[in-house]
């Protein structure tokens, strides 16, 4: 056999073996999937909703964090669910914080987790007005044309 015949050969093995074990991953993960029944389903979102990570729900009930997700995008029903429960979830991450707040202890941890869940709410709100007095942008404009004529003029010198 040539060595151009080899390759193949060897490249048709692989492929076939690469196709096996997609297949053979698809139907694990379809499995794991058909595990996470409604049962299942109710509990996460139940455990979910009292606060915590996806990961520590899902092992408490006993799945792999992953079929949540995988779940969240095969059941429209389930990811609905999944956000009223992530709501509940953050309502309860804030009513800890007022807690601790109120007895004085620093959470500035859980105000990374509530700007990252709830960011309408707690996001850094900051605005800057670039306007003049007047309202106009004048001034702004004034100085960049300056800018840019100094600017230019330098390039002009060097050249």
């Amino acid at each position: 056999m040539t060595k151009q015949r080899r390759k193949k050969s060897s490249a048709k093995k692989n492929h076939a073996s690469s196709a096996q074990r997609k297949k053979a991953l698809r139907g694990a993960a379809s499995q794991a999937l058909a595990r996470f029944d409604e049962v299942k389903k109710t509990e996460f979102l139940s455990v979910f909703a009292r606060g915590g990570t996806v990961a520590d729900a899902a092992l408490e009930v006993g799945i792999e964090p992953v079929i949540v997700h995988m779940a969240r995008r095969s059941d429209e029903v389930f990811a609905q669910a999944f956000e009223e429960a992530r709501d509940l979830n953050v309502d309860t991450v804030e009513d800890r914080l007022l807690h601790m707040a109120q007895y004085g202890n620093q959470p500035v941890a859980l105000f990374g987790i509530l700007k990252a869940r709830r960011p309408e709410t707690w996001r850094e709100k900051a605005q800057i007005d670039h306007t003049n007095s007047d309202g106009s942008l004048a001034a702004f404009k004034k100085g960049m044309v300056d800018g840019a004529s100094r600017l230019e003029e330098s390039i002009r010198k060097t050249h």
